[in-house]
């Protein structure tokens, strides 16, 4: 993937080099994810199943919760440095919030597997 990273930030803008890096880079990765959940599935089917419920509720939680992040963002002031590493933490909890919320609600099973994964790990 390091070739369409190199590819894109050569055909696009030089002010486009960031985002360029960062489409080469969910390319790069998305591939990945789909490889490794076809290899999983050959190899143990059962370790995928039950994943697309999963998979929708996690994706609507992140969505919203993204949202939500976003009309945060916009309604706090932008200042200097102090307060803007502040207002990134602030983002981020409302962000964090809103997903384990609403993801607990729409996949509860997966929820519970999780707290008692963590209750073993803790």
């Amino acid at each position: 993937m390091v070739a369409l990273d190199v590819a894109l930030v050569v055909a696009l803008p030089r002010d486009w080099t960031a985002a360029a890096l960062g489409l080469g880079t969910t390319v790069g990765m998305t591939l990945s994810a789909v490889w490794l959940l076809v290899t999983l599935w050959r190899v143990e089917p059962d370790a995928v199943r039950g994943m697309g419920p999963s998979t929708a509720a996690a994706t609507v939680a992140g969505a919203v919760a993204a949202g939500v992040a976003w009309l945060v963002a916009a309604a706090l002031p932008s200042a200097g440095a102090a307060l803007s590493v502040a207002s990134t933490a602030v983002v981020a909890g409302c962000c964090l919030a809103v997903f384990a919320a609403l993801a607990s609600r729409l996949d509860p099973t997966t929820t519970q597997l999780l707290r008692r994964r963590l209750r073993r790990a803790g």
